[in-house]
């Protein structure tokens, strides 16, 4: 062809036909040399050698498309046959689209460019700020559209792209830490369209054995309760029975030989008659791979001298005050996640001299926001009243010049334990300046930092005199 061709769609049939020809020159249709051609075909020819002389009229392309909805991908196939090129910036839906297309239609090339648009669409996504967490990752974009993909046993190129992609899945999610401190709740979201067997099986994959005894005592055998009590709701989202959550806290806290005697070597009695039917995942000793680096991973916290304020108030002789500073570095805004609790830091000061810095557990919302409001008071205690490891964790704070101006270490020994809900740490980590007696807040503006009494006997950790900054460092364990 000579000329573009303007593709003609038909949304009435849903199934597809090879591509037909209909040139008003005289050129053969798709059914062969010797088919009779088509009504349209003779009626244009009839009209031409009536009217002479006349201009040739270009070719025609009818496409049998499944819906309208093809049309533009369509389009953008036979427009790669005459420029050679896929649109710049297409999407990875898109390019699979026009991919779609541009195999019926065996455009030469343009399955093999769609391919390189989703390759340089991912490689730009992945450098960008779109693999920090934003819903319009590419990566996401081409699994989210897993209708348009080829058969990868029957593509190689396609198998191959799948196979770079999956790599940046998992470079997307980071590792276990980054999605426990993410704010995605899989369960909550998507609790209503899973059925029991699949939720049963998404949750063998937890490798409960290597739980805390914390969360084997206290966390399993609530959520059992729910399951128990409400198998149906989204209270009861993990199908666990009461019975197998004794079974895995006493198989985890056994030697081996105790374990396989447990098992009764697959036989269907023993004290735990029920364990080789259990998910495997459950029972899996194998410990996962590390995620925290050997540095360890930090999280920033900040509060503002206007959030001082509010927190501490004017600084009195005897008087106790706590602030909880945002944790800037992570999703969830005020805390972090760890060994399956949440950790906040926050400091503590009684108007004397000092202050001291602290960290504290607590049951995660996710477990107490679906607790049923008939639950027996013994679940709360269940959840509220345990004592806990603490992590190994670095929690400094900065001086107002930026630098570390005080740093501790917790967790990671034997004695390290807390109970939930309480603050473990150091109660003179900070030196404060003395207050001045005969110097009072601004009327006019009680944030003035220049004026604030807190503000003055804070100083020496005030950023710019309006900010105190800290981290917390998320150590690995120490084995």
């Amino acid at each position: 062809m000579s000329a573009p061709a303007e593709a003609a769609a038909s949304s009435k049939r849903p199934t597809r036909r090879l591509l037909k020809w209909a040139e008003t020159g005289g050129a053969d249709t798709a059914a062969g040399p010797g088919a009779r051609p088509r009504k349209k075909a003779r009626t244009s020819r009839a009209a031409a050698s009536s009217v002479a002389p006349q201009k040739q009229q270009l070719p025609e392309v009818q496409l049998m498309l499944g819906g309208e909805e093809e049309l533009p991908a369509a389009r953008a196939a036979i427009q790669f046959a005459y420029t050679g090129r896929v649109q710049t910036g297409i999407s990875v839906r898109e390019a699979l689209q026009v991919r779609q297309q541009a195999a019926y239609l065996q455009v030469e090339g343009c399955v093999e460019a769609c391919l390189e648009a989703v390759k340089e669409a991912l490689r730009l996504g992945s450098a960008g700020a779109a693999a920090a967490g934003s819903g319009n990752n590419p990566v996401l974009e081409l699994y989210g559209c897993a209708s348009l993909w080829p058969d990868p046993a029957e593509d190689a190129a396609f198998a191959a792209l799948l196979a770079e992609a999956k790599r940046r899945l998992v470079a997307h999610f980071g590792d276990a830490l980054a999605v426990l401190n993410s704010t995605e709740r899989w369960m909550a979201a998507n609790y209503g369209s899973t059925d029991q067997a699949l939720r049963r099986r998404l949750c063998g994959l937890l490798r409960l054995v290597q739980c805390s005894r914390v969360y084997l005592s206290g966390v399993l055998p609530v959520l059992a309760a729910r399951h128990q009590h409400s198998p149906t709701s989204a209270a009861g989202w993990l199908p666990v029975t009461p019975a197998e959550a004794t079974c895995m806290l006493t198989y985890s806290l056994v030697p081996d030989p105790e374990r396989k005697a447990m098992a009764a070597e697959g036989q269907p009695w023993g004290p735990c008659a029920g364990l080789a039917s259990m998910p495997a995942g459950w029972r899996n000793t194998q410990p996962r791979r590390q995620c925290l680096p050997p540095e360890g991973r930090p999280f920033d916290f900040a509060a503002s001298i206007a959030e001082m304020e509010t927190w501490f108030g004017a600084p009195k002789p005897g008087k106790a005050g706590t602030l909880y500073p945002r944790v800037t570095g992570s999703r969830f805004g005020e805390h972090i996640v760890s060994q399956g609790l949440e950790w906040r830091p926050y400091l503590w000061t009684s108007g004397a001299a000092t202050a001291g810095v602290f960290v504290m557990p607590s049951v995660p919302a996710t477990l107490t926001a679906t607790a049923a409001s008939s639950a027996p008071a013994a679940e709360g205690e269940l959840l509220t009243g345990a004592a806990v490891a603490c992590p190994r964790v670095r929690v400094s704070v900065r001086s107002a010049a930026g630098q570390q101006a005080w740093s501790g270490q917790c967790g990671g020994d034997d004695s390290a334990f807390v109970r939930m809900g309480n603050g473990r740490g150091w109660r003179e980590a900070l030196t404060l300046r003395e207050a001045a007696t005969n110097q009072e807040p601004s009327s006019r503006d009680g944030a003035s930092a220049s004026t604030s009494q807190l503000a003055a006997r804070w100083a020496p950790y005030l950023q710019g005199g309006t900010r105190l900054e800290g981290s917390m460092v998320l150590l690995p364990p120490p084995y």
